[in-house]
């Protein structure tokens, strides 16, 4: 990440954590600054993630995510219910790509 938008992500972070920044907003802007959804999510994970993901133990992230809820995290069972909900994804392909079927099956009951 070269200086001006380093500066920028320092700049949403303050304006997020001082500013009472809405944190959608905040999303929003730091994926024009990172470049993807992805890239900005990786700018605000745990020490933890990060090491998982340095280690390539990616089968930690569900547990690290699930730890991190009350950050923000949201597990893609989470977010393959809400999108059933929505309307947006069928039941059956939602379960299909669901890495924990039955956590996605107690999101979408709402448990």
């Amino acid at each position: 990440m070269d200086d001006t938008k380093r500066q920028r992500a320092i700049d949403l972070y303050d304006r997020f954590t001082h500013e009472g920044m809405e944190r959608r907003a905040f999303m929003a802007e730091m994926v024009k600054v990172a470049g993807s959804v992805a890239a900005a999510e990786l700018l605000f994970v745990s020490y933890a993630t990060r090491q998982h993901e340095r280690k390539n133990a990616l089968q930690h992230l569900h547990q690290e995510i699930a730890l991190t809820k009350k950050h923000g995290s949201v597990t893609l069972e989470e977010s393959l219910a809400r999108l059933v909900r929505e309307g947006v994804v069928e039941i059956e392909e939602a379960k299909a790509r669901a890495a924990h079927p039955e956590e996605f099956e107690n999101y979408l009951r709402g448990v």
